[in-house]
């Protein structure tokens, strides 16, 4: 549904209008409440100075009685007192005048005129403030306080027609302020009497007469949002339906993906384990490898020994034919002595018996380091063999430890993923039942948007009523023109939503 057209008439224009006509009238009341605290304030302080400037002229007359009460010698002491305090009050009222004086709230004067005759006054209490000091000071025998007194009583008259005119000045200057104040007063209530009847005119011209347009569009607005919020109520329940179905499978898949959880933290568990074993196995291979290399080297160290054992036992044999030979060269030489070479004929017949048993056991045992030599070289090729079949072992098991530790790895990134996944279903889960609430609560809004298009239509009949009289007809027949001005493009009806919520 599309936004309520601006009517014509009532464009920027009024709205500027009322609106600067508002400024000005705010303007002018804020100017007036400025202006009129400024001249209340200037006002309190005029009254102050005129209060002031008219004691100044009291208290001349005062010096003046005090001097001569002085020079009558009636209570002389206590009018010198009084004399000089009124005097120094005088006198200090006087410059608070001229110059102005915080204590005294005393502004400094800034009327050329008043300036001037205060100027005048000053000229006049100069000689004047002299002769009160020197009747203060002096006796009241000495020429110079008779001349004192004299010269008082002579310019007392002047000085107390001066501040009359300063206090005259003081006074024209107020009321002309006064009198400013109250123009102003009366030029700003004449501005906003004015202000006021153009704004009345403008609204009653560009507002009012728009009102009935406005109201006859909140009459066709009201059922376009009826109709909008019946359709709204229809598909958030079935919007609500489907959420509570997604709700339950959601439920079921997160069931799913718990048991298929415990299977893989199981699966990696056991790859751990057998990963633990796998490099258990490698570390036992490697030792039995270094052991092997250990055997291999010690059979070579035996066959080398054995090496160095045929040797001797070679020499063995030698001494023993050695010895045959010595033995046989005796025998000759013991018969040739006859009966007495037959004793050693005996003893070289022993000897001979012994070299041929020394040399038999020579060939025995050379043939043992023989055979026992021919075994280790056997021997040292079955261990070079194990050897070779173990490193062959090991390599495997390192292929099988990468793998089991990649199994392992995959199992555990297969948990997180899957943890993951669960996560991202509990919040799909979440978001669905916050759907379905969210459902049941926009069809719930919808009724009562239904009810509020109601009431906006009960509205903007006593709207028009209210303005144009019990005129029901007459906006019927308003409703009916608005309707036919927009034409139908311009007001649609809500699309069903059903269909795509099914669907979806």
């Amino acid at each position: 549904m599309k936004p309520t057209q601006r009517p014509e008439r009532f464009n920027y224009g009024a709205r500027a209008i009322i609106f600067w006509l508002i400024i000005l009238i705010a303007f002018s009341c804020i100017g007036m409440s400025i202006t009129a605290l400024a001249f209340l304030s200037t006002q309190k302080q005029d009254g102050l100075v005129i209060n002031i400037a008219g004691r100044q002229r009291m208290l001349s007359q005062k010096m003046s009685k005090e001097a001569i009460s002085i020079k009558s010698n009636i209570n002389t002491e206590a009018n010198r007192k009084a004399l000089q305090a009124t005097h120094a009050l005088f006198n200090k009222s006087h410059l608070g005048l001229l110059k102005g004086d915080e204590e005294m709230q005393l502004p400094a004067t800034t009327n050329k005129k008043i300036l001037e005759q205060l100027q005048k006054v000053d000229a006049l209490w100069s000689p004047f403030s002299k002769n009160i000091l020197e009747i203060i000071e002096q006796d009241q025998d000495s020429l110079a306080f008779q001349q004192s007194v004299t010269g008082i009583l002579t310019n007392n008259i002047a000085l107390l027609k001066e501040m009359n005119k300063a206090v005259g000045m003081y006074e024209e200057a107020s009321s002309k302020k006064i009198s400013l104040l109250k123009n102003i007063l009366i030029l700003g209530a004449i501005n906003s009497f004015v202000a006021s009847v153009i704004c009345w005119m403008t609204v009653n011209r560009k507002i009012i007469l728009n009102i009935r347009k406005i109201s006859a569009d909140l009459k066709i607005n009201a059922e376009e949002v009826s109709n909008s919020s019946n359709h709204i109520s229809s598909a958030s329940q079935v919007l609500a339906d489907g959420s509570t179905s997604a709700a339950a499978s959601l439920e079921q898949t997160t069931e799913a993906l718990k048991e298929i959880s415990i299977m893989t933290h199981q699966n990696a568990d056991h790859s751990q384990e057998a990963d633990d074993l796998m490099q258990k196995a490698e570390q036992a291979t490697k030792e039995a490898n270094n052991y092997m290399d250990q055997v291999t080297a010690s059979q070579r160290e035996i066959a080398t020994e054995s090496s160095k054992i045929v040797k001797i036992i070679k020499t063995i044999d030698d001494i023993a034919f050695q010895t045959n030979l010595l033995a046989l060269n005796a025998a000759v030489e013991a018969a040739r002595a006859g009966e007495a070479g037959a004793g050693f004929a005996v003893v070289a017949n022993e000897v001979r018996n012994l070299a041929i048993r020394a040399a038999t056991s020579a060939k025995e045992t050379a043939g043992l380091i023989e055979t026992t030599v021919k075994k280790l070289d056997h021997g040292t090729s079955l261990v070079e063999t194990t050897r070779e079949s173990f490193g062959k072992v090991e390599d495997s098991i390192d292929k099988v430890v990468q793998l089991v530790k990649g199994v392992a790895t995959g199992s555990k990134r297969q948990v997180q993923g899957i943890e993951e996944i669960n996560k991202s279903i509990k919040t799909l889960d979440h978001l669905t039942h916050e759907n379905a609430a969210n459902a049941e609560e926009s069809a719930s809004a919808a009724a009562e948007l239904h009810a509020m298009a109601e009431q906006v239509d009960q509205v903007s009949l006593s709207l028009m009523e209210v303005i144009f009289g019990a005129a029901k007809k007459h906006n019927q027949v308003m409703v009916a023109d608005q309707r036919t001005h927009y034409g139908t493009k311009t007001l649609p009806r809500p699309i069903s939503y059903k269909k795509e919520v099914c669907h979806g």
